[in-house]
């Protein structure tokens, strides 16, 4: 397992407050990993309970800003599930946190390029 997964400028979607909060998903996704690779028992459960917490706030703020520039509904609806899929998966690898460290691998990079940069296309192509 790569030891960072460096934040940068592929994954901004041109909102600065939803870019900042993705940086934050990424800054702490990586601190998991350091401590998975340390096998840092006492930081893995906060980092993993931080990480899901951060990750719902961040879910609710990027839904309501698609709600506040009128995405799409059929895109939005898929949007939301596509969150609530992805934090029932990472509530189901709880206690298997390598897993659960695979999957952000897989799905995180994915979602903020190509399902999040949809939001920013539109934000662009839709100003208030």
């Amino acid at each position: 397992m790569p030891n960072k997964t460096t934040w940068n400028s592929s994954l901004l979607i041109g909102d600065p407050q939803v870019d900042k909060q993705h940086e934050e998903l990424f800054n702490t996704w990586d601190e998991l990993k350091s401590a998975l690779e340390n096998k840092d028992t006492f930081a893995l459960e906060g980092l993993r309970v931080k990480f899901l917490k951060y990750a719902v706030f961040h879910f609710s703020e990027e839904e309501a800003l698609m709600e506040t520039y009128r995405y799409p509904s059929s895109q939005l609806e898929h949007h939301q599930k596509e969150h609530a899929d992805f934090l029932l998966k990472l509530e189901s690898y709880s206690s298997e946190l390598e897993k659960f460290s695979q999957y952000l691998e897989n799905w995180l990079i994915h979602h903020v390029k190509n399902e999040d940069g949809k939001i920013g296309t539109w934000i662009k192509d839709n100003p208030l």
